[in-house]
Parts: C-alpha cells; sequence; structure tokens
C-alpha cells in the first residue's frame, strides 16, 4: 500500500490487530487502579474545591454573624479605652465605670480598668468559638452559640451599641440549629471520623518456621 509520501507500506491483513499507540509493550496483566473517589459522604455532597462536605449558605451566614458580633466587641472596647484616656470623660466611659463612680488612678478604678478588659476578652472568645466551631461541622458548636448569646449580655456594662453583639450572636445561634447545619454537622463528622471496619481476628496461626524453611 502506498503512502502520500510516496513510500510503501504493506496492508495489513483482516485478522490482525491494529498497532497500540505509546512507548514499549503493553503489559499482558491490566494494570489495576483506584476507584474514582466519592463526591458524597453521608449521603452529603464534598466540595471540588476542598474535599469537605459543602458549607450551606447558612452555616456561612453564622460564621459571619459571629465574626460580626465579635468586631462589636473589639470595636465597642477600643471606643470605651478611647474616652477613658482622658480623665475628664473617664466617669462616663461605660457603664461599669458610670455604677461605680471611681476616682481616676485609685485602685478602685484599676480594678475596674482591668474588668472592663476580661469582659472585651469573653464577649469576643464566645462567638469566636462558635464561629469557629461551626465552620467545621462540631455538634457542640449549637451549644457554643448559646454560650455566645450569654456573653454578650456583659454588653450590660460597656456601651449602649455593644448590644449589637448580643444580636449578632443570637442570628448566628439560630442558624447553626437549622435542618440544614444540622446536616452538615452530621456529615461533617463522618467525614472527620469515618467509621473503621470491623477488626476479625485471625483464627489460623501458625507457630514455628515457615513451610519453605522446614
Amino acid at each position: 500500500m502506498t503512502e502520500q509520501d510516496g513510500s510503501y507500506r504493506p496492508a495489513r491483513r483482516a485478522d490482525e490487530q491494529p498497532a497500540q499507540e505509546g512507548l514499549g509493550k503493553a503489559p499482558e496483566i491490566p494494570i489495576a487502579s483506584l476507584p474514582p473517589l466519592t463526591s458524597e459522604v453521608a449521603g452529603y455532597p464534598l466540595s471540588e474545591r476542598t474535599g469537605e462536605p459543602k458549607r450551606p449558605g447558612v452555616v456561612i451566614a453564622a460564621v459571619a454573624a459571629f465574626c460580626a458580633s465579635l468586631i462589636v466587641a473589639v470595636v465597642t472596647y477600643w471606643r470605651y479605652w478611647w474616652v477613658a484616656i482622658n480623665i475628664d470623660n473617664f466617669a462616663t466611659s461605660s457603664k461599669l465605670i458610670e455604677l461605680f463612680d471611681p476616682r481616676p488612678g485609685s485602685g478602685t478604678s484599676i480594678v475596674l480598668v482591668c474588668v472592663m478588659a476580661i469582659i472585651s476578652v469573653i464577649m469576643v472568645a464566645g462567638p469566636a468559638t462558635a464561629g469557629y466551631n461551626a465552620w467545621y461541622g462540631a455538634s457542640w458548636s449549637r451549644g457554643a452559640g448559646i454560650v455566645a448569646c450569654v456573653t454578650s449580655l456583659l454588653a450590660f456594662f460597656v456601651l449602649p451599641a455593644s448590644w449589637l453583639a448580643l444580636g449578632f450572636a443570637a442570628i448566628g445561634t439560630a442558624l447553626v440549629w437549622t435542618g440544614q447545619a444540622r446536616k452538615f454537622s452530621d456529615a461533617y463528622q463522618v467525614f472527620a471520623d469515618p467509621p473503621r471496619p470491623p477488626i476479625v481476628p485471625s483464627t489460623a496461626v501458625a507457630y514455628g518456621p515457615a513451610p519453605r524453611f522446614r
């Protein structure tokens, strides 16, 4: 048979298999390969980008609400501190200071300033813990959301604007208690700690030298 470039190539017989493309000789035994990765876990879809269970919109919104809560706590504490550094405004810098009305520079005022710092840390830690664990599907993040709401009640001792922290924490808590967030949490628990196959103890145990050494 003549090719287009003028060279001669013998015709292939009808029973002859076509030559395989590529280098080398194909192995007689086909190469075993792993099955394709599953696209879901416990009936819940996985993200193609991260391989983790897909985070629904309610979980993302809940984490955003918890983040807003802690940002409010940080900003209002910073506002209190900015006002308190001026001695003339110290008495009205926060609700806690107004309740005790200490003399600036006294021992009581120093203690109250330290208490204000502790209040700020608690108001930030509550929603931060709830939001982080909600993002990673921890089942106890729902309880952490309730704790975040309780700790946000400390806004009473800071500034009126601090009550926004409680509002955002309540929104985040309500979202993590929804059914869609629960399904995500259940799927993530299976993803993070998949069920292990049962261990079947071997009953036929041969002792002594292996047969080939006897």
